[in-house]
């Protein structure tokens, strides 16, 4: 007997912790959706709605089956760090030998709605052999003040949960980009990004996704907008993406020298997202004073090359100088040349003057006098001097000044007058009654004459 006990001992002993037999049932009713929390804290902003859970867990610790259903009821759910959104999700998910189902399940990006659906096998309870499938819902596709665009998007996502591959087309058509504000975006993106990859290392996925623009399509950048048609590719990693592609240009316009210049043929090169992988190689035409002028841009958006030619042909310098005054400066005189330069340049010049000069006058006047501000403002009028950039010959009526001062904590005194005491004077008061109530008087005077002034009483609640 005690030779038999030891060999049943010896029996238990040799069974492999691998080769532990499954036998478990997991029921729920109404259960709160948020439970998946406990398993992915971070990964949601919002999660609500409940489910209905029947699992059956058999088989081996080695290799564990699977079947049953999970209903979701009324469920909500918006990922944290990811535009990703999910409503109204009230649908089936069947488990049957490890295979997992999943019907068609809504979710919404921003604006833009997908749909989900496909399979997945769970292999030692992780998910494996992934095949899922994304279309978008509507034929139209929009993204902040980016893009806005017919779309046609399909991708397919094999593999598994932590190497996954992404394959898809996405064809734009009969909308717009704004590449300028996708620049921008895209550098936001990798200075800021707050995505945890702590459990998810985006090396190891793959990308493969073909962007194809149909005519008609517009490209919009700040001085420019032409209609493009092309091919791009994403291809790489998540952490690591490669764009690649090309687009011709077919009709457009760009703003140069403020003259609008037609876009006779062009292409656009991308190899990357940064201003420096964007190349451009395009052709516009204008006409001033019967003279035809090409513009040649070259290129990445970085270092544009910019070459002017014309017919009949001129110099460079006419050429600006036809751009800018609208006339051909060459064989003019000294003289002559200076008068345009003066007309022309006056505005630009004034405002510099205004800009540097105002500025730096109201900034020391303030701090020498004891005043929270000083501002000096230009109002241009019919009486006002042709040479306003010369300080002699500017009118002070159509100069204002306005200082403002805190008499203590609650009262704060304004007080405006044009610099020829000709105009309207105004003097305000301020009084902060309370954080949130604000009483406020403006007297108004043209002369010391009764019929020539005004007072205005004002009261300001904060909630």
């Amino acid at each position: 007997m005690l030779r038999e006990e030891s060999e049943v001992e010896s029996d238990v002993s040799n069974i492999s912790y691998q080769e532990i037999p499954l036998d478990f049932q997991i029921n729920m009713k109404k259960a709160d959706l948020n439970l998946l929390r406990l398993f992915w804290k971070e990964a949601f902003s919002e999660i609500t709605g409940n489910i209905d859970l029947e699992l059956y867990l058999t088989g081996t610790t080695e290799n564990p089956v699977m079947n049953g259903t999970i209903d979701i009821n009324q469920g909500k759910i918006a990922m944290n760090n990811l535009p990703l959104q999910m409503v109204e999700v009230n649908s089936r998910i069947e488990i049957s030998k490890n295979q997992v189902n999943i019907p068609n399940l809504p979710f919404m990006i921003d604006e833009n709605r997908f749909n989900l659906s496909g399979q997945f096998e769970m292999v030692h309870l992780v998910p494996e052999n992934i095949f899922l499938t994304i279309q978008n819902d509507e034929e139209k596709m929009t993204y902040q003040n980016i893009l806005e665009t017919r779309a046609d998007f399909w991708a397919e996502i094999k593999g598994s949960l932590l190497e996954p591959h992404i394959d898809g087309k996405l064809v734009l058509s009969e909308g717009n980009l704004n590449l300028q504000n996708l620049l921008q975006f895209v550098e936001e993106i990798n200075v800021s990004s707050s995505y945890n990859a702590a459990n998810f290392d985006s090396t190891k996925s793959t990308l493969d996704l073909n962007i194809e623009i149909a005519d008609p399509f517009t490209l919009r950048l700040p001085e420019a907008e032409m209609n493009i048609i092309g091919n791009i590719n994403l291809s790489g990693s998540f952490a690591e993406p490669a764009v690649n592609g090309s687009l011709n240009l077919k009709k457009g316009s760009l703003i140069y020298f403020e003259k609008i210049f037609v876009i006779s043929e062009g292409r656009v090169t991308i190899n990357g997202l940064t201003i420096n992988d964007i190349d451009i190689n395009a052709k516009a035409n204008t006409t001033v004073q019967d003279v035809q002028i090409e513009i040649n841009v070259s290129g990445s958006l970085a270092n544009l090359q910019i070459s002017l030619s014309s017919q009949p042909i001129l110099r460079e310098t006419e050429i600006i100088s036809l751009l800018t005054f609208n006339r051909n400066i060459q064989g003019l005189s000294e003289g002559e040349i200076n008068q345009i330069l003066s007309q022309e340049m006056v505005d630009i010049i004034f405002q510099s003057l205004q800009i540097n000069l105002f500025r730096r006058l109201e900034r020391e006047l303030a701090e020498g006098l004891g005043f929270e501000f000083i501002n000096l403002s230009y109002d241009i009028s019919e009486s006002s001097s042709s040479n306003l950039f010369f300080l002699e010959d500017i009118n002070l009526g159509d100069l204002t000044l306005e200082v403002g001062k805190s008499i203590s904590d609650d009262v704060f005194v304004t007080y405006s007058t044009p610099l020829d005491f000709q105009g309207e004077t105004s003097l305000g008061i301020d009084y902060e009654i309370s954080s949130n109530f604000t009483f406020s008087t403006q007297f108004d005077t043209y002369s010391l004459t009764e019929e020539d002034y005004r007072f205005k009483f004002g009261l300001e609640f904060r909630f």
